[in-house]
């Protein structure tokens, strides 16, 4: 009767463990405010859905704003503290999000706190090279303008979640989301 008190003790220190280890080494579900996803969303600025005027309710007033040319079409770059969040927005009214960047692991919304950026599988901005080939296998980096894209996922209305790195094997320096290109 005691053997089979601790084999059933052991047991259940077994499962434990397993369910532990599973936790602690699996990607934490990604927080839907705080993902990026290509062709759809940076975070709570969803595509053709947010206006400028709510982006600079959530992030207070922008650094910068200026009209500038994307592909084919005029539209209004917005940036917020040192170009750590860059969306643009459409040239007219009500002025639309339609596509974004971020530079910074963390930044501030005044209505959703601390948002911590990231994909759905959980790679962030600072992380590791290594991380990013292991989250994301078989994605190969474009050299582009002094830098390298990492095209990691296409949705079907033509948007992309793109990765940055300074260097072919970089850290993440930023996400961007949205088409990538706009004609």
């Amino acid at each position: 009767m005691i053997h089979s008190v601790s084999s059933g003790k052991t047991r259940h220190a077994v499962v434990v463990a397993l369910v532990v280890t599973t936790l602690l080494t699996s990607p934490a579900p990604a927080h839907k405010l705080d993902t990026a996803v290509g062709g759809k969303r940076l975070g709570p600025v969803r595509f053709n859905q947010t206006t400028l005027r709510k982006a600079k309710a959530w992030f207070t007033a922008p650094s910068q704003r200026k009209t500038v040319q994307l592909g084919c079409i005029k539209a209004v770059k917005v940036t917020w503290r040192a170009r750590e969040l860059v969306v643009y927005f459409t040239k007219s009214k009500p002025h639309l999000a339609i596509e974004g960047s971020i530079s910074k692991r963390a930044i501030k919304s005044r209505r959703h706190g601390t948002l911590r950026m990231h994909t759905r599988l959980g790679l962030n901005i600072g992380d590791g090279n290594r991380r990013l080939r292991r989250l994301y296998p078989g994605k190969s980096p474009s050299r582009h303008a002094n830098h390298y894209d990492w095209f990691l996922a296409a949705s079907p209305n033509g948007g992309r979640l793109v990765v940055l790195t300074r260097t072919r094997r970089g850290p993440v320096a930023a996400l961007f989301a949205g088409p990538y290109e706009t004609c």
